[in-house]
């Protein structure tokens, strides 16, 4: 398990609405970390990526 960030090329954690109270913060932190994380598996894992995003219709 990594923190998402980490994928995504920065070191720090995902901001915490509950103390920030700014939901839209997290949610992009958590989108950008996804799709890092997506990317990263698109380029080390090829044949995965395809089956899956084949059938569940991802494109990035």
């Amino acid at each position: 398990m990594t923190k998402v960030m980490i994928i995504n090329g920065s070191p720090r954690n995902i901001r915490d609405p509950w103390y920030t109270g700014n939901f839209d913060e997290s949610y992009w932190d958590i989108y950008e970390g996804c799709q890092a994380f997506l990317k990263y598996l698109k380029e080390n894992f090829p044949k995965a990526y395809y089956f899956y995003s084949k059938n569940n219709k991802l494109d990035i």
